[in-house]
């Protein structure tokens, strides 16, 4: 038998093995209060709820509405409960881009912050927004027809107002780019409208007549859009900083209905001179940048609303960046800013969210992509897209899950 020295046998031995650890996953995943939430490598959070017991409602700034068979209520971005669901309304489409929100009940509104630390409690109120850290809201009195505006610093905790001894009606609007519109009616003048502008250092003044009854929202890419009912059919795209306006005449046969859309957290009917209306069972994609300035005639065959459709279909909503949605029949796809169909490979898609939408392929798999339609996120199995406040996601069977843009 051959023997093989010592010092040979350690040279002849099979090296020893050693097991490398697996990197740490960069993936969060875990669950709060019965919501999941998962975080993928490229940072995009997506939060996923059962339906049948709680509903994601409206979210932005860290906070999101929710609303189940005992009201509305809110969570954060962890799924930590900030309000009970104790509420029957929402006073506002969704919370601002700082995370303030307002939850109601039937004659009463209660401001929240971010923390959800009730701030403000307001009592009949007669509109209200919220916007940039500030709560504008009206209030009316139909026995005395005093009105009042209000501005409210959410940070500061500071009230201002202004009042007004006799009125018919008072709108306020979003908080946009530091200043916020109250339009209101009072008696005994040909044109009875007003206009007040609160801007964030709580100053509520006095800006002139708007020669509109009713102020929709704030401006706009240089407009806002208002009703002025003393001439039955006239709308006007107004700037509110001046004097310029258009003329939008909806006397047409039809009720002309505008439609909303949201940009950055607030609502608009219009999008500079671009507006949506409903018009029976139709969708009007329109734009007056073609009709003379400044122009108003009780001509009411001239600036009809039918004068500048640039798309029609089942529906249109429009969006602050990225493709405006359409439906059409069965389906639903997007249209360019001029009204030109945008063909993809896509069956379903949500409302763009700013520059963010989701989409679902044909396989069944739904993605969040941006405006140029670059993928941002694996595939996920799903059956419709959708937008809720200024976020957008998915549901499969009773699964609803939202992707966090803001």
């Amino acid at each position: 038998q051959e023997i093989i020295p010592e010092e040979e046998k350690e040279n002849n031995q099979e090296p020893e093995t050693v097991e490398e650890e697996e990197p740490e996953s960069k993936l969060i995943e875990y669950t709060n209060n019965g919501i999941l939430i998962q975080e993928d490598e490229n940072g995009y959070r997506r939060l996923t709820t059962n339906s049948d017991e709680l509903d994601f409602v409206a979210a932005n700034g860290g906070v999101i509405i929710t609303q189940n068979q005992n009201g509305y209520g809110a969570m954060d971005y962890e799924g930590n409960i900030l309000v009970e669901n104790i509420y029957s309304m929402r006073c506002d489409y969704m919370p601002d881009n700082e995370g303030n929100f307002a939850l109601g009940n039937q004659g009463s509104a209660d401001v929240y912050n971010r923390a959800g630390e009730k701030v403000l409690e307001i009592k009949n109120p007669n509109s209200f927004c919220i916007s940039e850290g500030f709560a504008t809201y009206t209030t009316y009195n139909a026995d005395t027809t005093a009105a009042t505006a209000y501005c409210y610093n959410i940070k500061e905790d500071k009230l201002t107002s202004y009042e007004i001894a006799s009125a018919y009606y008072i709108t306020s609007t979003d908080m946009v780019n530091g200043k916020s519109y109250f339009s209101f009616g009072n008696d005994g003048e040909r044109y009875p409208t007003g206009l007040l502008c609160a801007t964030t250092d709580g100053n509520i003044v006095p800006v002139g007549k708007s020669y509109c009854e009713y102020l929709y929202s704030a401006p706009n890419g240089g407009y806002s859009y208002a009703l002025f009912t003393e001439a039955e059919g006239t709308n006007w795209l107004k700037s509110l900083d001046g004097t310029d306006y258009i003329w939008v005449n909806t006397y047409e046969q039809g009720n002309y209905e505008p439609i909303v859309f949201f940009e950055n957290g607030n609502h608009y009917y219009n999008k500079g001179t671009q507006m949506v209306f409903q018009v029976g069972e139709k969708y009007r994609l329109c734009d007056f940048s073609g009709f003379e300035m400044n122009n108003f005639t009780w001509d009411m065959n001239k600036n009809r609303v039918s004068d500048a459709v640039i798309a029609e279909y089942d529906s249109i909503i429009m969006s602050g960046s990225g493709y405006y949605y359409a439906e059409e029949g069965d389906t639903n796809f997007y249209i360019t800013p001029d009204g030109q169909k945008v063909e993809d490979e896509y069956v379903d898609h949500s409302v763009f969210s700013d520059q963010y939408a989701t989409v679902l392929d044909q396989t069944g798999l739904a993605y969040l992509i941006d405006k140029d339609f670059t993928r941002l996120t694996e595939g996920y199995e799903a059956d419709v897209t959708y937008l809720i406040g200024k976020s957008v996601g998915y549901k499969k069977d009773n699964m609803m899950t939202i992707f966090l843009v803001d």
